[in-house]
């Protein structure tokens, strides 16, 4: 509480019971008060108002500081106690991912390896084909290096970026024999951007083989049977979204090719198990 000249000036504080800080709740009470008991004219109500006013608002500015410092502390070491939980957490899913495939491994008797490929890559080596993007995709194109405006080029970008390797070639110089791709972003649905993402890697393993060759066979997990690919539109050909409904599409029945993914308990566990810890921390 503090003390004004003509009565109590009152700041209520609450703690959220978790060091979550202080909330202003004040109020001039003592003035009001002051003022209903003792009345004065107009003009010396109005003075009075505003000077306690004036007062209300030093206090509460001073409160909201101290408040406002103490909750970026607070962000602070909760941030840095958050990055911690989850490089812990990142690394019980790698090793444990890893121990399961070694498990599977040896009792199949092959060889497990990794790679990522993803439709909207943050890093282009993850592109399913980032020499596809850096082009020219025409005689008369220019590759892609564009990295800002000239006059406000974006900071520590290389115009090379997308002149890598893929997953594909890292895949086939272990040697690898069959590829498999499964996708879990949306509860393991099949997903047009992941058709798009198989549909490009395919061709990178058609290319790798040369006109005549056979490539390695990549299998989509989510797909099976491959409902997307025989259900795409035949014309015009390559056609997209972007040109409109096609010419000719074809119709393939569902029920022929289910997606074992999506109705697999397991996942739909581990789904279910995920969003309640996350809703519940």
């Amino acid at each position: 509480m503090a003390q004004g000249e003509d009565g109590p000036l009152v700041v209520i504080e609450r703690d959220g019971g978790s060091n979550t800080g202080a909330f202003l709740l004040g109020a001039v009470v003592g003035a009001g008060l002051a003022l209903l008991f003792a009345p004065r004219s107009g003009k010396e109500t109005q003075e009075q108002l505003k000077a306690r006013a004036l007062e209300f608002r030093d206090v509460a500015q001073e409160r909201v500081r101290a408040a406002q410092e103490g909750l970026e502390e607070r962000l602070g070491r909760a941030g840095e106690q958050v990055r911690e939980q989850i490089e812990s957490v990142k690394g019980a899913v790698d090793a444990g991912r890893q121990a399961a495939l070694d498990a599977r491994a040896q009792e199949m008797g092959v060889r497990f390896v990794v790679a990522l490929a993803s439709w909207m890559a943050a890093d282009p080596k993850h592109h399913p084909w980032p020499r596809l993007v850096y082009g020219p995709g025409s005689p008369q194109g220019q590759p892609l290096t564009y990295c800002g405006p000239a006059d406000d080029p974006w900071p520590d970008c290389d115009p090379e970026r997308h002149n890598v390797d893929g997953p594909i070639p890292r895949l086939l110089e272990q040697g690898v024999t069959e590829i498999v791709v499964i996708d879990m972003t949306v509860g393991g649905a099949r997903f047009s951007k992941t058709h798009d993402v198989v549909r490009t890697l395919r061709a990178r393993l058609a290319a790798e083989a040369g006109e005549g060759g056979k490539p390695v066979r990549l299998r989509w997990l989510n797909d099976p049977r491959d409902l997307m690919r025989d259900s795409y539109p035949v014309e015009p050909a390559g056609w997209t979204r972007s040109l409109g409904p096609p010419a000719a599409d074809r119709s393939v029945p569902l029920e022929d090719a289910p997606n074992p993914v999506v109705s697999s308990p397991l996942l739909a566990l581990l789904h279910a198990e995920g969003i309640a810890e996350r809703f519940n921390p």
